[in-house]
């Protein structure tokens, strides 16, 4: 009997699992909390213990197919019932921002990524966070909104400090007539990336503005 009862709470684990293998996420969960409450009613705390853990994973495994499929909104309703499980997870956080981003949601997605960076992956928020305002900063450049580029970037680098947004930076205020500040950005261009394939014309560009300013 005893073996008995030990065994039951683990196949009904075992039930749950396969159906995650066979990517039915809904019925996986419900087999899952069923298997939980099966090991409860036998004492078994050991398979409580890893049928509740399988629940948020379930959500996040779901998020994970949903997202690679452009199922964006579905990818943000599984990330969301995994935190509500499991809200210091901030591999999801990373994963529900990137979702909101694909999705246009700026301030959601920076909001996400914030949540990520306070539960221990502050690296790759940041990094996201200013990839995502460096492409807006080249969007504002291209279409002649100096100012607006100027600020993005600015807000590109207090996430993720590159050459890159300080290049965006020199180039919108340059033409906006701002030499000071496109003099400096450009010589923090420079000393981020004294090779570049443009090292010597954005010497030259600085050489001319300091000239202008005389």
């Amino acid at each position: 009997v005893d073996q008995c009862e030990s065994t039951i709470p683990q196949l009904a684990l075992m039930v749950a699992k396969d159906y995650v293998k066979a990517g039915d996420y809904a019925t996986a969960v419900a087999k899952a909390k069923e298997a939980s409450a099966i090991a409860a009613s036998m004492n078994a705390d050991s398979v409580v213990a890893e049928a509740d853990a399988l629940v948020p994973n379930i959500y996040m495994q779901q998020g994970n197919v949903l997202i690679k499929a452009k199922d964006y909104e579905g990818a943000i309703a599984a990330y969301t019932n995994t935190l509500a499980l499991n809200p210091t997870n901030g591999k999801v956080y990373v994963n529900m921002a990137a979702a909101y981003d694909k999705l246009g949601q700026t301030d959601k997605a920076e909001e996400t990524y914030l949540l990520a960076a306070a539960n221990g992956q502050e690296k790759a928020a940041n990094k996201a966070l200013g990839n995502i305002y460096l492409k807006k900063a080249l969007a504002a450049n291209k279409a002649k909104q100096f100012s607006q580029a100027i600020d993005l970037a600015k807000k590109s680098n207090s996430f993720n400090e590159s050459s890159k947004a300080y290049y965006i930076i020199g180039l919108a205020a340059q033409n906006s007539n701002k030499l000071d500040e496109a003099i400096a950005a450009f010589e923090k261009y420079l000393e981020l990336e004294p090779s570049a394939a443009n090292s010597q014309d954005v010497r030259t560009v600085v050489e001319g503005l300091k000239k202008a300013k005389k």
